[in-house]
């Protein structure tokens, strides 16, 4: 398992799908502006020369088939009209992706908890474990992790803080040696997760000995070249007492 903290610069570009779809628009109806005047543009120059044409000898290709200047501009025309609608197909097939989800940053959760007895027989210790791994579409920068611990006989929650989820800072030493110190960084506080990267966040809980309890774990990430994208990840488990004689539960309450 391996973890890449490497600094991504923050770069504010809008990929969102409504703005990618907007510029997506705007170079189609470019494209097809530009078409419109090369078509001109070869019909003026077919017209040209075949006025030209008609002072030159007898050998002009154009003069010995009347029909191949049409044709040639006929085809020319059909060319730029199959290259057009290839491209607002792929344009097309581009927005599509963008609107259905393609885009957005892809990222595995899965929870694990460990239950064990404490000294109290009251009480229990359980250990919150949140495992991330990162898909293969673009890096997420980390902005939180939280778990949030909820007893069902009460329905009292408990929101905690996972350990490990900001970026250290460091200094250099006079040996040339860079090390880490005790708090938190402060101009790039947040971690980078590249695609295919994975690493793990833990916490726990001193909790009722005979109650099941809920884990719920929540990941808020963004898009490290946009500043402002947020996504969230969440997955829950339930922790069931040791000795299997929790309280009866009544449906409804």
């Amino acid at each position: 398992m391996s973890f890449r903290d490497q600094e991504f610069p923050s770069f504010n570009v809008g990929l969102m799908p409504r703005k990618v779809a907007l510029l997506v628009c705007t170079i189609l109806m470019a494209s097809l502006f530009s078409f419109g005047t090369d078509t001109r543009s070869t019909t003026q120059q077919a017209a040209s020369s075949s006025q030209s044409n008609t002072t030159r000898p007898i050998e002009n290709e154009a003069t010995k088939h009347p029909y191949w200047t049409l044709f040639k501009l006929i085809a020319e025309g059909f060319k730029q009209l199959i290259e057009g609608i290839a491209f607002a197909c792929a344009a097309g097939f581009f927005i599509y992706k963008a609107f259905s989800g393609y885009l957005i940053s892809n990222l595995t959760l899965a929870v694990e908890c460990d239950r064990r007895r404490s000294k109290d027989d009251d009480s229990d210790y359980l250990s919150v474990t949140a495992l991330i791994k990162k898909g293969e579409r673009g890096a997420v920068t980390l902005h939180d992790a939280e778990a949030t611990l909820l007893v069902t006989s009460t329905k009292d929650k408990f929101p905690k803080k996972l350990e490990g989820i900001q970026r250290l800072s460091s200094e250099e030493s006079k040996t040339g040696i860079f090390k880490l110190l005790s708090q938190n960084a402060t101009k790039t506080p947040l971690l980078n997760l590249p695609p295919g990267e994975e690493t793990q966040f833990s916490t726990f809980f001193r909790i009722p000995a005979q109650e099941p309890c809920i884990v719920v774990v929540t990941i808020l990430g963004g898009w490290a070249w946009h500043a402002k994208t947020r996504y969230q990840w969440r997955a829950s488990r339930v922790s069931l007492p040791l000795d299997g004689k929790a309280p009866q539960l009544i449906l409804g309450e």
